[in-house]
């Protein structure tokens, strides 16, 4: 069955595209619609964007996303109400926006006939899920940016010195690509950084 994906966005937004990116490979789904606020619509923007890059089809957000008031219960559940189609199963993501936000659109999403909910475990950076399986995978294996990628999502830009030798700059890439590039990688570095800060 095909699925509306119904997500709170805030002002982090790496934990939101990893989430996104995984459902959108795990669901049916034929539509996003995002709820923001007026302060989080660039995140959505930059989320967009790397999403589109990373294969999350750009027809998925046909609708136009829904903002809000981040602090008013009442507008969070008004414009819920009118925004999302209710003959569809509704899976609502909330690892970003406020409480108010969060909260209020799960009430919303509770009223119809078919809804699940997740969030993004900051402990073992997984998806948990409520009346839908996903898979626990760890998503900072499965979700692999680089850190050009990293900063614009951001809102950022990594820019080069101006008087960089080649060999420096070759040594940044190797680097780079050494440590950030694939699942492998990133389990050595998380592996050394257990070994030097455990918890």
């Amino acid at each position: 069955m095909s699925c509306t994906l119904v997500v709170t966005v805030g002002m982090n937004p790496l934990p939101l595209a990893a989430s996104i990116h995984s459902l959108a490979s795990q669901l049916k789904l034929n539509r996003i619609i995002p709820v923001v606020s007026s302060v989080s619509e660039e995140e959505l923007g930059r989320v967009r964007s790397l999403l589109t890059v990373k294969g999350v089809p750009e027809s998925l957000w046909q609708l136009p996303a829904i903002t809000v008031d981040p602090a008013n219960p009442e507008d969070v559940e008004a414009k819920l109400m009118a925004g999302v189609p209710k003959d569809q199963l509704l899976h609502l993501h909330y690892s970003g926006g406020t409480k108010v936000m969060v909260v209020h659109s799960a009430r919303m999403i509770s009223m119809f006939p078919q809804w699940s909910t997740s969030y993004l475990d900051p402990n073992f950076y997984c998806l948990r899920s409520y009346k839908l399986s996903v898979d626990p995978m760890d998503l900072r294996r499965t979700f692999v940016v680089s850190l050009e990628q990293l900063a614009e999502l951001h809102g950022h830009r990594i820019k080069k010195p101006k008087t960089v030798s080649s060999a420096q700059n070759d040594f940044v890439e190797k680097l780079t690509d050494s440590t950030f590039s694939s699942p492998d990688n990133i389990d050595a570095y998380l592996r050394w950084l257990e070994q030097i800060d455990p918890r």
